[in-house]
């Protein structure tokens, strides 16, 4: 099997003179993934000029007195043993067989940048194939095997190098290498980041070498800077922490769109500790990329409106810290903050209890997902106080509306004039799907615009796969459209359609 220390040692790096390096758990936890992915060969490519490093090279590294190198390694892993007679065959030959070959055992690469500690450069590895874990937020990157074509779909990760980049950077351009794939902006190294994003001035301390990290202000005004727009979920006034129904609510709708979501927050302990213990320990950024839900999709917590985010076990990010892919445990009920981390300090678990929540967005999405959960909190509470009984899950999801349709083409349980009117509707870019759950059939659809002013709530479309809701509604004792609710009044539209069908009929 490929471990990450050997390669290492491959690479000029001794195992046992450098045990500083080679005992950091990033380290041992990238040896984790591999094996948990069945790495069997790493076919390492020497003198490789990697994008990302190059450019921190030109910005700082080539201004040292100390000569650095600017070439790099890059280690490729597939799960097959690959004598070396075999690779040489398969890149020598000119077919498609010999490339599929290789595609079909490729897991990703590694690059080994030239450096003292923080060796671990762009990594692009696929997800284990025996995990729960959900990729959601991810791209497919494309390398050139000596002269093979070959891709891999991940979100890319590299740990700080405390150089021209801290926890912040790296979370930033983890998220950004996704987002320029959604939506086309220009890929930026993480020097580049460190630059847009302290341009104003206001930053303490130096630039470079950036040691301090980025402030909150710093890290928004970074995501602009790249070209997008951004969503930040913050403090209540109170000061007290985030809910976490509004953090994994907010995870659930965005990262089903495939958009990445930065978490900025404390690092804990979960025991005394005192404060000199936890002081190097203040704030860290991750890039979440995606979940593990509960095996039965449910939590066993009573919350009002029962949401299927509630389901979620595990918070999947790149941490620059710990490594690709790392989990994050939700801890304690649903109303509180922490995660369980595998961070130690001082031989102290710590834990770690989110701040900030920054979503980099398409600048044409405007409508949040706090906005969709107000009418959805309103409708919810409205069916709980007049009917009695009332079991329904939901999710709030964000969509392309495209995509909304290609699903829609699937239903079976819909007729073709219902689907022909969701097919032929006009409908925006983005939109948030607001969907009702009875057990674990989806009985209605509402599409609310999420390009809109923000002036109000419009339903694009309702669908309804089950007369479950339209019923309930029918039986509330008023009849009357309500300005703020518009969840209700597509309800309502619904029995009037249907009870004009019937007098029809009649």
């Amino acid at each position: 099997p490929a471990k990450f220390t050997d390669i290492l040692a491959q690479c000029g790096l001794d195992p046992v003179v450098d045990e500083q390096l080679t005992n950091t758990q990033r380290l041992r936890n990238l040896d984790e993934l591999l094996s948990s992915m069945g790495a069997q060969v790493a076919v390492i490519e020497n003198e490789y000029f990697d994008r990302d490093y190059i450019e921190d090279y030109a910005r700082y590294y080539a201004r040292c007195h100390k000569l650095y190198d600017r070439r790099c390694v890059r280690a490729h892993m597939f799960d097959k043993v690959f004598l070396l007679e075999d690779v040489k065959r398969l890149i020598l030959s000119s077919g498609d067989e010999a490339t599929r070959e290789l595609q079909a055992h490729y897991l990703g690469f590694v690059v080994i940048r030239p450096l003292k500690k923080t060796v671990v450069g762009r990594t692009c590895l696929r997800m284990p194939e025996n995990s729960q874990m959900m990729l959601l937020a991810k791209r497919r990157v494309t390398v050139s095997f000596f002269g093979c074509p070959l891709s891999v779909e991940c979100m890319p990760f590299q740990e700080q190098d405390k150089a021209v980049s801290a926890c912040a950077t790296s979370a930033l351009w983890s998220a950004v290498q996704v987002t320029s794939c959604l939506f086309g902006h220009c890929n930026v190294s993480p020097s580049r980041i460190t630059e847009l994003a302290t341009e104003l001035g206001i930053s303490f301390g130096r630039v470079m070498p950036n040691n301090h990290g980025l402030t909150i202000e710093e890290m928004l005004h970074a995501v602009r800077r790249v070209g997008l727009d951004v969503v930040c979920v913050r403090l209540t006034d109170r000061g007290m922490p985030l809910r976490k129904s509004i953090i994994l609510g907010n995870l659930y709708a965005y990262l089903h769109a495939g958009l990445p979501l930065i978490l900025v927050g404390k690092l804990l302990p979960d025991s005394p500790m005192t404060q000199t213990d936890c002081a190097m320990h203040d704030m860290h950024a991750i890039a979440v990329c995606g979940y593990c839900k509960s095996d039965d999709g449910s939590s066993g917590i009573v919350q009002r409106p029962q949401l299927l985010a509630a389901s979620v076990l595990d918070v999947v990010a790149n941490d620059d810290q710990i490594g690709v892919y790392e989990k994050l445990r939700v801890k304690g009920s649903f109303a509180t903050t922490d995660f369980a981390t595998r961070w130690e300090k001082n031989g102290h678990k710590l834990g770690f209890q989110v701040r900030y929540l920054i979503v980099p967005v398409y600048h044409k999405i405007r409508v949040s997902y706090e906005d969709a959960w107000n009418v959805l909190l309103g409708f919810d509470r409205m069916l709980r106080t007049y009917v009695k009984g009332v079991s329904i899950r939901w999710s709030i999801v964000l969509s392309l509306s495209n995509d909304f349709k290609q699903r829609v083409r699937t239903m079976s349980d819909i007729s073709d004039d219902a689907k022909l009117d969701v097919l032929t509707a006009s409908l925006p870019r983005y939109i948030w799907e607001v969907r009702a759950f009875y057990g674990d059939k989806e009985n209605a659809v509402f599409c609310i615009d999420a390009t809109d002013a923000g002036q109000g709530l419009e339903i694009g479309r309702s669908l309804f796969r089950g007369v479950d809701l339209v019923d309930i509604v029918e039986t509330m004792p008023f009849k009357d459209p309500i300005k703020d609710n518009p969840l209700f009044n597509a309800c309502l539209e619904a029995v009037k359609i249907r009870k004009s069908y019937e007098n029809q009929l009649v």
